[in-house]
């Protein structure tokens, strides 16, 4: 008998847990920091600690699982490649303009994003599909940074991450 909340998924449930307790987690330091004045500068860190996190359980997954493989190569190589943009000594950072790094972080996120939202439609995961969404959405805003400077941008980022990593996280583990 055919059970679909027990189908083999691309990326297993303990992996999209965690990674939305760390959305949930920079949905709080967002919000907390907005409060607190958080530069940018921290909130780039922030968002490039996530993408670090999604990028190295995507490679872990590569070991549980090689179903979609070139996806995981893929997020797992822009995931990780965001600590290039996170690590303030970097050599790569020094060579920047300051808002570089801040559009290269949401380009990483939609490339992310879209990555995850498509392994989770083909897989019916609908916590990778929440993720998946929250990283183009994070992406998305911070592409739109600039333009959107009068507008608390970090606030309801903030909360959309407090809501999609708990959403995430149920979902998670009701798959489990």
């Amino acid at each position: 008998m055919y059970d679909a909340a027990r189908q083999v998924r691309s990326v297993p449930w303990w992996a999209v847990l965690q990674l939305g307790v760390a959305a949930t987690a920079l949905g709080a330091v967002l919000v907390l920091g907005q409060e607190r004045g958080l530069a940018s500068a921290g909130l780039a860190r922030s968002v490039g600690a996530l993408y670090v996190l999604v990028g190295v359980a995507l490679l872990l997954s590569l070991v549980s699982n090689r179903r979609r493989w070139g996806y995981k190569l893929v997020g797992a190589a822009v995931g990780i490649g965001a600590a290039a943009l996170v690590v303030p000594d970097s050599l790569v950072v020094a060579r920047l303009e300051p808002g570089t790094a801040v559009l290269l972080l949401g380009v990483q996120g939609v490339i992310l994003g879209l990555v995850i939202l498509v392994m989770g439609a083909e897989d019916r995961c609908w916590a990778q599909v929440v993720l998946g969404l929250l990283c183009v959405l994070v992406g998305v805003a911070s592409l739109l940074n600039r333009w959107l400077a009068p507008v608390p941008v970090a606030l309801y980022l903030g909360w959309a991450c407090i809501g999609c990593g708990v959403v995430a996280s149920l979902l998670s583990l009701r798959s489990r």
